[in-house]
């Protein structure tokens, strides 16, 4: 009778120990799945965000681009600052208006397409940071192949708000195709850590 209480003691030991891995398993399980979509959402802002770049869509009373940031978030434009919504949706406003240089090159003139690519993105719970390439193409015939206008890259800190993915810093660096007036401003800082300041 000892024998078979100490077996079934085995037993349920055994039972119990793989439960507890079990547990341990899923809850690994559900923080990669959480990592993954945390990731693909950052991922879908970026794009959304790229997407509107240089259309008529974004830039407007009606809809404009603070959707995409903090109430607190700061845009760093080639060394020009602009901290919170009312400076960073004044900034798109004037694009193309001859108010401001346009950060995005002119608009309803031609197609103009941002593009970026190598994106890098290290989420640590609710903070991210995403790193990245991005490419002005432009065409002004739709015969002709398109060209190159612009290039740099793009350094973002994101923060997870009520289950939502924002950016409450963007610092962009221009390569290539800066417009002059930026000039002063400018720091090409090739290895910029945005983590560091």
């Amino acid at each position: 009778m000892r024998k078979i209480a100490m077996v079934g003691l085995g037993v349920l030991g055994l039972g119990l120990a793989a439960c507890g891995e079990n547990a341990s398993n899923d809850d690994a399980t559900q923080q990669a799945l959480t990592a993954l979509q945390d990731r693909a959402a950052i991922e879908d802002l970026i794009t959304d965000y790229y997407t509107h770049l240089g259309t008529s869509e974004f830039g407007n009373d009606e809809k404009n681009f603070t959707e995409f940031f903090t109430p607190d978030a700061q845009l760093d434009i080639n060394g020009i600052i602009l901290n919170g919504y009312e400076e960073i949706n004044g900034i798109y406003n004037r694009v193309g208006t001859g108010e401001e240089p346009a950060p995005v090159g002119p608009l309803n003139t031609h197609v103009d397409y941002m593009q970026f690519d190598n994106l890098s993105i290290d989420i640590d719970g609710d903070t991210a940071v995403a790193k990245m390439f991005w490419t002005g193409i432009v065409s002004d015939d739709l015969n002709a192949p398109p060209q190159f206008q612009e290039m740099g890259r793009e350094y973002d800190t994101l923060v997870k708000q009520d289950g939502k993915w924002l950016i409450n810093r963007r610092v962009i660096i221009a390569d290539a195709g800066m417009p002059v007036s930026m000039n002063d401003a400018y720091q090409r800082n090739r290895h910029f850590d945005i983590t560091a300041d």
